[in-house]
């Protein structure tokens, strides 16, 4: 009979690093740069909404915490980054990120009927088209006739222009050229 010799090897324990607190971390206005809200706007408007269903039940594995997990889904949203570079910035995987934009993206538009109200009654669109056609009322402005409500603008990127000279008219602050396209009913 021959005998073995058992070995166990443990696989090396992950510990996320600590890292530093975004909101002490950041002033108000790298703040709002890095994640397009202020501070209060994160905590008291948009974490509410989202933290409940953010909170992990178990502690099994390392939790990410419900305003870490907002955060960076804003900071997704806001840079449009890659989830593999966000994910070696604070240490989780890319999977962890795109599961985390996954699930805050879903509860955050779970409130969409809360906060997303389009003119529902002949007098709220007449108002809604009046104030539309008021815009930009001035010198060589025509204003947005016929509108009865805005849902968001998105950009839409050009190949190219056919149009000489103007190319940078079309230039966005993320250095591409593209059209700012706003969806209206």
């Amino acid at each position: 009979e021959e005998e073995y010799e058992v070995i166990l090897i443990r696989a090396p324990k992950r510990y996320i690093r600590e890292t530093p607190n975004p909101f002490e971390f950041f002033n108000e206005n790298e703040f709002k740069r890095r994640f397009r809200f202020s501070k209060n706007s994160v905590m008291f408007g948009i974490l509410p909404l989202v933290e409940e269903g953010l909170a992990k039940i178990s502690n099994r594995g390392l939790p990410v915490a419900p305003v870490l997990q907002l955060l960076i889904c804003l900071r997704f949203y806001a840079t449009a980054s890659f989830q593999l570079v966000m994910g070696d910035v604070i240490q989780v995987s890319q999977s962890t990120i795109s599961r985390i934009i996954a699930r805050v993206s879903c509860l955050i538009a779970s409130n969409i009927n809360r906060y997303i109200k389009m003119p529902t009654s002949d007098q709220a669109c007449s108002e809604n088209k009046r104030l539309f056609e008021e815009l930009g009322r001035g010198p060589g402005a025509i204003g947005l006739p016929s509108i009865d409500g805005a849902i968001d603008c998105t950009h839409i990127r050009l190949s190219h222009t056919r149009l000489q000279n103007i190319d940078e008219v079309y230039r966005n602050r993320k250095g591409y050229f593209s059209l700012n396209v706003q969806v209206y009913k």
